[in-house]
């Protein structure tokens, strides 16, 4: 029999790509997580919106999916951007194949005993999110330890950001920990808010800062860093202003501040995507996904700050202020991580960056999630046969990624090498 068609060769030429690059086994197990874990849950939350099955559930129903969405699917995309991207922004080494591939299989093992937890068992709950926290601390100390050696780092760059941008999200995990087992509801409430704003708002901020800079050439590389030292520091400013409206409640009586607050965020980020000529993007659609992103992003916050300045307008129904969160959950995060995890795995796989139908259908199905869940609330409150369509949004959202997995798990998983 010849080596090439050996069973074991052709497996083995399969399954190796896993071991080239960290992105590979985290976008991989990623998508398999999304599709199974997540199409679980939407599943079993429908079912019970629709009053046919039921589970006891150790937490809520909004605390899991607050997690899920937060800690669940978009950590496999950041763990694995990061650990590819970083290393090479601070001239450091990347992790090796089996050391990735055991922190991907971890990662996955912590989000589905988080899932068996949730419904069955608080103790395995409690372990599994001790385990999900190690994960991310571990992925912190191996960041840090590269910037640390790099020899060219300056403080309040991209880098120095991007990681302070993960050392909230640590403390928002901590504090998610303790309104589950201490049963202090404030601490339920700053964990969202540390989630939301300090860890993934800007952290999506660092990234596509990094990303736009470089392949829109509106700068030579080595004035990028020059403005970091102004734009970050300038927003992460405005995050804590913000956040100390949640600290402090005596500071609710100013909400006019609070909405300019809100609006100034999102006018100084729309300044930023201007200045690298958004037009430039549409010549590849992957850069054209953080513009997208960032559209749905600085269009929630300028709504929240329309919230806030008028207490009493049409946006203060609890649905639709629930609506209006995934305008940043599906159309901003989601959005981003699609647009950087096909990027990454189509320029690192050899592919270039002309898409094919199939992605252009993942984003429209994606775009369609967005618009269906953040709208149908909207009408559901004058036409009732609308109701409980948000779970329809969740199947597009679903089927976003099933369709990215056929696409792209044979090309994760394969080494272009042999």
């Amino acid at each position: 029999m010849k080596p090439q068609n050996c069973p074991l060769h052709t497996a083995a030429h399969h399954i190796s790509g896993f071991f080239i690059e960290p992105y590979r086994p985290f976008f991989a197990l990623g998508v398999i997580y999304n599709v199974v874990v997540m199409g679980l849950w939407f599943t079993w939350l429908h079912g019970l919106e629709m009053q046919r099955i039921y589970l006891p559930f150790q937490i809520s129903p909004l605390q899991a999916h607050f997690h899920w969405m937060i800690f669940g699917f978009s950590s496999f995309y950041i763990f694995g951007f990061l650990l590819t991207a970083f290393p090479k922004w601070v001239a450091a080494p990347q992790t090796k194949g089996p050391h990735n591939i055991f922190l991907a299989l971890m990662l996955f093992l912590s989000q589905v005993l988080i899932l068996l937890g949730s419904l069955f068992s608080a103790l395995l709950l409690k372990f599994a999110l001790l385990l999900e926290l190690f994960l991310m601390l571990n992925l912190l100390r191996i960041l840090l330890k590269s910037y640390l050696s790099c020899t060219q780092k300056k403080l309040f760059d991209q880098s120095s950001m991007v990681l302070l941008a993960l050392g909230f999200g640590i403390l928002a995990q901590i504090l998610f920990q303790f309104s589950i087992w201490k049963s202090f509801v404030p601490y339920y409430g700053l964990s969202l808010y540390l989630a939301q704003y300090p860890y993934l708002l800007f952290l999506m901020m660092g990234i596509s800062y990094r990303i736009l800079a470089f392949f829109t050439s509106t700068l030579p590389p080595t004035t990028e860093v020059q403005r970091g030292p102004f734009t970050l520091p300038l927003a992460l400013a405005l995050i804590f202003l913000l956040g100390l409206f949640k600290f402090i409640p005596s500071l609710s009586s100013l909400p006019y501040v609070q909405g300019s607050l809100l609006i100034i965020l999102g006018l100084l980020w729309l300044k930023e995507l201007q200045y690298w000529k958004w037009k430039k993007s549409f010549s590849n659609f992957l850069l054209f996904s953080h513009y997208l992103a960032f559209f749905w992003t600085i269009l929630f916050l300028g709504i929240l700050g329309v919230q806030a300045i008028f207490p009493h307008s049409f946006f203060q129904d609890r649905s639709l202020s629930l609506a209006l969160q995934h305008l940043f959950f599906l159309g901003g995060i989601s959005t981003l991580l699609l647009g950087i995890s096909t990027r990454v795995t189509r320029g690192h796989g050899g592919l270039g960056f002309a898409l094919g139908k199939i992605d252009y259908t993942v984003f429209g199905l994606l775009q369609g999630a967005v618009l269906l869940r953040v709208f149908f609330p909207f009408l559901e409150i004058k036409f009732s046969l609308l109701k409980g369509q948000s779970f329809h949004s969740a199947f597009l959202w679903w089927l976003a990624f099933l369709l990215w997995g056929i696409r792209y798990l044979p090309v994760l998983s394969r080494n272009p090498g042999k």
